[in-house]
């Protein structure tokens, strides 16, 4: 703030003095304006304090500009000019002149953004120039240099769209990531319980077609609960879809040899096997299927909202332990017991000599999935279930 703490300054009245050998057409003498000066860091305002008669002669360079018009100041119609060199570089581009009602604006970049001590570099302070206290460095600096660098001022709307605008795409992908949440909980919610219902159904037909015919309802299984056991391992197929599209996180292939395992089961040996309906076997093989969906769809459906309480999750992870081995030996069974239908009707063979020169025998088929694949695919699923349980009572420690 160097020269504006100086007490030299002449009266405001008396600044406009005559140069030497000064005159202006017409009689006018060429007289100093007064010239007002502020700066914020990196720009510097000037104000020249006439009204002007004519088009100024204005020129600006990096280091000097120079000033020459006719106009009125404070000693009346004059020629006013002057020439100065400036304190440090500015950028000649930014430069904005305004010709207002009474005075005259200059505002310019510095070429570094730093403080001048004053304005000019000579070595005397010019008596015309004073420090525009008004427009001293204040709040609104970064806005007013802003606003004078297009550059900059692009740039900085730029990053405030880009900044606004990925703050909204992420609030959109936020909101978005919340509705698929909730939908999938939703579904997976209805889903369990829809399948619960089912096989809570399936058991309730069953011991009822018990306790009202006795012995006899053990032979009417497939007949009663036969249609909505199906519809049920129908909709189990989604499991598998749900394990692919990732909604769900469980293993494929366990997952998969399951519910397929059932699903041919059920279709492709009991379904067409009339004379087995009425086995006794049927009816402990929906038993055993349908009581570890008790356990398993709402554990399922509780654990989709957050909820795991112990005494179910101790069931989910321990009830397989009699029933998967009670529901296999029972596929098993069915399996065989079916082999003398399709080797008397010889339904879904498909013998040789053919156009395709080959065979398929369903009995063998089924004699292999009897003696070999149920063991195989026993002792996978039970290995399977016994790793689950090991890991999650170890990690809940329930007993």
């Amino acid at each position: 703030l160097g020269e504006g703490m100086e007490k030299k300054a002449a009266n405001s009245n008396n600044v406009e003095t005559a140069t030497e050998g000064g005159g202006g057409g017409g009689g006018e003498k060429t007289l100093f304006p007064s010239v007002l000066w502020a700066q914020r860091k990196g720009m510097v305002m000037m104000r020249i304090q006439i009204k002007t008669l004519e088009k100024p002669d204005f020129k600006i360079g990096e280091e000097y500009m120079s000033f020459k018009c006719l106009g009125e100041g404070v000693s009346g119609r004059n020629v006013y000019s002057f020439e100065l060199p400036f304190y440090e570089p500015v950028r000649v581009d930014s430069c904005q002149f305004h010709d207002k009602e009474m005075e005259i604006e200059i505002r310019v970049l510095k070429k570094e953004a730093r403080e001048w001590p004053k304005l000019h570099s000579a070595f005397q302070r010019p008596h015309w120039i004073k420090l525009d206290f008004q427009h001293w460095a204040g709040e609104e600096d970064s806005e007013e240099e802003e606003e004078m660098d297009p550059s900059k001022a692009q740039r900085d709307r730029f990053e405030s769209i880009l900044r606004e605008e990925t703050k909204k795409a992420k609030e959109m992908m936020d909101w978005v990531n919340k509705i698929k949440a909730t939908t999938r909980m939703v579904y997976l919610f209805a889903y369990n319980i829809l399948q619960f219902i089912g096989f809570t159904c399936v058991v309730a037909i069953l011991l009822f077609s018990v306790i009202t015919n006795g012995t006899n309802g053990i032979y009417e299984a497939y007949e009663r609960a036969g249609p909505i056991l199906g519809l049920c391992q129908c909709f189990a197929l989604l499991e598998i879809i749900h394990v692919m599209v990732g909604i769900v996180k469980s293993g494929l292939m366990a997952t998969t040899l399951q519910v397929l395992g059932r699903f041919f089961i059920l279709f492709v040996v009991l379904y067409p096997a009339e004379d087995i309906h009425h086995h006794p076997v049927v009816f402990f093989l929906f038993l055993m299927w349908s009581l570890i969906e008790l356990v398993r769809y709402p554990y399922y459906a509780l654990s989709v909202l957050g909820v795991e309480p112990e005494l179910l999750t101790w069931l989910r992870y321990s009830s397989w332990i009699p029933l998967y081995p009670l529901g296999l030996t029972c596929e098993a069974t069915v399996t065989w017991l079916s082999i003398p239908y399709f080797e008397k009707t010889g339904r879904f063979s498909f013998p040789l000599p053919n156009a395709l020169n080959f065979s398929v025998d369903p009995p063998t088929i089924f004699r292999v999935v009897s003696y070999v694949v149920v063991p195989i695919f026993a002792y996978t699923l039970i290995s399977h279930m016994y790793g689950l349980r090991k890991k999650k009572i170890s990690k809940k420690k329930i007993v």
